[in-house]
């Protein structure tokens, strides 16, 4: 049995396309659930203030809760009663006005 050219061709661009997808969707998940930050905080980590760097020098985030607690806070599920998601309202959590020091470093600020 023959299939049509355009039946081969898509079948080409989706067995490419999930191979970079699944590698884009473990780093995601690998770096928002054991390293709680998300792709631009691993980025400039260095720039933010509230980012502490290790003994081996690597970043350590302050919102890290461990990897099931993550994984609960971030898809809002629960598991089996021992794991419930956080409900934290971020936004009424930090009084911030214009005279606080700055979130960046002055060396990066324009």
């Amino acid at each position: 049995a023959m299939c049509e050219p355009w039946v081969t061709w898509v079948m080409l661009n989706m067995g490419f396309h999930a191979v970079w997808v699944t590698c884009l969707t473990a780093c995601q998940l690998y770096q928002v659930m054991c390293l709680a930050m998300t792709t631009n905080e691993r980025m400039n980590a260095g720039r933010y203030k509230h980012f502490i760097r290790s003994a081996h020098g690597h970043f350590v985030s302050p919102f890290n809760k461990g990897v099931i607690q993550n994984l609960s806070d971030i898809s809002g599920w629960g598991f089996g009663g021992f794991v419930k998601p956080s409900r934290v309202d971020w936004s009424k959590q930090f009084q911030t006005d214009d005279s606080s020091t700055p979130l960046l470093n002055s060396q990066f600020t324009v």
